[in-house]
């Protein structure tokens, strides 16, 4: 058995309200900057990826697609450009922590590994560009 419906009735709109809660928003932004995180550290150490003798450079395909997914998905979240680009600031921080030797000696970004050179180049583009992407608005 089914009930009437009143046909001059309007429908629910069935998409979302309004913007989303302050906690929901932090929390997507920690949720993007853990990803910049694992992003930063899994690609650092995939620069010396190697095949025999030969140099695979999957830290570069690896740091393009990871901080547009990263960014991206902070700036659906949060809705404000500023807040998007903190996981891009935190990838560069990141990255650029383990270029710089350790008082023991140890280095993760190897200054002699092309691929190494080429991903902090690729990675710092790759923010320049989404940023710039989101402060001009599109005609």
């Amino acid at each position: 058995m089914s009930l009437p419906t009143d046909p001059g009735a309007e429908p629910e709109p069935s998409g979302p309200q309004g913007p989303e809660p302050l906690w929901v928003r932090l929390a997507g932004l920690g949720v993007a900057c853990l990803g910049a995180l694992v992003v930063a550290v899994l690609g650092a150490f995939l620069t010396p990826f190697r095949i025999g003798s030969i140099l695979i450079p999957l830290s570069l395909l690896f740091v393009v697609a990871g901080l547009t997914v990263v960014i991206r998905f902070a700036h659906a979240v949060t809705d404000h450009v500023g807040l998007s680009l903190v996981p891009g600031a935190l990838w560069l921080v990141v990255s650029l922590v383990l270029s710089s030797r350790t008082t023991e000696g140890d280095l993760v970004l190897i200054q002699q590994n092309w691929v190494a050179t080429v991903y902090m180049l690729v990675g710092s583009v790759t923010v320049g560009v989404l940023a710039f992407r989101m402060i001009v608005p599109r005609r």
